[in-house]
């Protein structure tokens, strides 16, 4: 995986076969920062990089767990997690690096203290008919924010209404594919998708 720094684009982050590695110059150089920690990838890019105030941010999931760093220099650290499975995709609110959102296959988690703990908001999404979580994104909005989840047969949305646990399928025009990636680009606010087999 290769992640852009959200704050600052000159900043990458690089999921190498046997550790994570940090470019501060577009990828001109890059400086190891995780030995033996491999980057997730089954659907989502289980890595979150950057938020405002923060640009030395970086959440990144292994195998079930997450590990976090909160300043250039130190170690990645683990976090603890509620009891789940492999961590498929991590959400990172760039205004408030306060919140964090991740996914594993079946469930969706959140936090509001960075990381130090996180409760889950999966809420409904069961019997929405979209399982099999393979991606999130956070969206920011002027009247509440969002957080939208690729399943394997559409997208699901929940908002800071209903405190991210109340869940409808969303899209008219989606297909019943499965979604395995999200990109938001928050200066055209359009979050774009992408699916298998369309």
């Amino acid at each position: 995986p290769f992640i852009l720094n959200q704050v600052n684009p000159e900043r990458v982050l690089i999921g190498g076969a046997e550790g994570v590695y940090e470019s501060l110059d577009r990828a001109d150089t890059a400086s190891e920062i995780g030995p033996d920690i491999v980057v997730n990838q089954l659907g989502g890019r289980a890595a979150a990089y950057g938020a405002v105030g923060n640009e030395d941010l970086l959440f990144v999931g292994s195998g079930d767990a997450i590990f976090r760093r909160a300043a250039l220099g130190d170690p990645l650290t683990p976090l603890t997690l509620p009891a789940g499975g492999f961590i498929v995709d991590i959400a990172l609110d760039v205004d408030d690096p306060m919140q964090v959102f991740y996914i594993d296959p079946q469930a969706v988690n959140r936090s509001i203290d960075g990381g130090d703990s996180f409760a889950p908001v999966t809420g409904n999404l069961d019997v929405t008919g979209l399982n099999a979580l393979r991606a999130i994104a956070f969206v920011p909005g002027a009247d509440f924010d969002a957080v939208f989840v690729g399943t394997d047969r559409g997208i699901a949305a929940s908002t800071s209404v209903s405190g991210f646990s109340g869940w409808t399928p969303f899209g008219a025009n989606v297909p019943t594919v499965p979604i395995y990636e999200f990109d938001y680009d928050g200066e055209m606010d359009t979050l774009i998708v992408g699916t298998l087999g369309r």
